[in-house]
């Protein structure tokens, strides 16, 4: 199916007309639109970073979301031009892509015609704190494919069925293995080569919730705790004050503290650790 533009964006550029709103009271400044020749479907890729207005998700692995969009603008006064502001045919909506902030704003519903008559509402979206009724964040693994770095692999959105399973994806509120980024972060290899048994095991709506198929929750649940039980085990003993040096990392921690040792396992670096606690302790 082709990609195309809005119509009525289409037509306001094939007229070479350009917003009209007064840039000194602007944040973005003055822009140049692109004529409709200049206009073709983009590729952004889009760092799998935490942001002011979402969580991250994929943030330990190395690659991108790959985001499609047609890129709107062909010049401006203070910024890159790329992703400042365009139309993303995925989701069927104008907005503004910021990749290396991994900020994705969009405005679902809002029509060209609405654009043009208060141009600032919609351009000046990213700088500010609260989007109003009409923008929204999005959240880029709800939507666009994540390509990793180093392999060929790519983890594409949830579709509504799980492939594996054939069971519908869903969003509920569910608790995941309180080691599961940690284990993916150290054994990621492991882990892209077991998602094919487990490809809809959960991505963040919110910070309570997950879209998941619930097979596949619970496969990689049980491959978080297959691949903890065989890991080695390195012995330490710790001084006098419970501290402990990690055998892998080297780092000092507290065999106390659960934000530094959780289930004999140095959360610093992954590494399953046997504390020999004194006797009494």
């Amino acid at each position: 199916m082709m990609v195309k533009l809005p119509e009525d964006l289409s037509e306001f550029l094939r007229q070479g007309r350009q917003l009209e709103y007064d840039a000194n009271r602007s944040n973005i400044g003055e822009i140049q639109l692109k004529s409709l020749g200049e206009v073709s479907l983009e590729t952004l890729e889009v760092f799998p970073l935490s942001s002011s207005r979402m969580f991250g998700c994929y943030e330990s692995l190395e690659g991108t979301y790959h985001v499609p969009v047609f890129d709107l603008v062909k010049e401006s006064e203070d910024y890159l031009p790329e992703g400042l502001f365009c139309w993303l045919p995925t989701v069927q909506a104008y907005g503004a892509v910021d990749a290396e902030h991994s900020e994705i704003t969009i405005f679902p519903g809002v029509t060209w015609k609405s654009i043009v008559g208060n141009p600032l509402t919609y351009l000046d979206a990213q700088w500010n704190s609260s989007l109003g009724s009409e923008g929204k964040s999005l959240l880029p693994w709800l939507y666009f494919p994540f390509h990793l770095e180093e392999r060929s692999d790519v983890i594409e959105p949830y579709p509504k069925s799980c492939p594996v399973h054939q069971i519908p994806v869903i969003t509920k509120r569910v608790r995941e293995h309180r080691l599961a980024d940690l284990i993916r972060e150290c054994h990621l290899e492991q882990w892209l080569d077991a998602r094919q048994e487990f490809p809809c095991c959960g991505v963040p709506v919110d910070e309570q919730s997950l879209l998941h198929c619930s097979d596949c929750f619970e496969a990689q649940q049980k491959w978080v705790n297959d691949t903890c039980a065989s890991m080695p085990v390195a012995d330490a003993t710790p001084n006098d004050a419970g501290v402990v040096e990690c055998p892998g990392c080297r780092r000092k921690f507290s065999y106390r503290d659960s934000n530094a040792y959780l289930d004999q396992i140095h959360l610093r670096c992954g590494t399953r650790v046997n504390v020999i606690a004194p006797t009494g302790s």
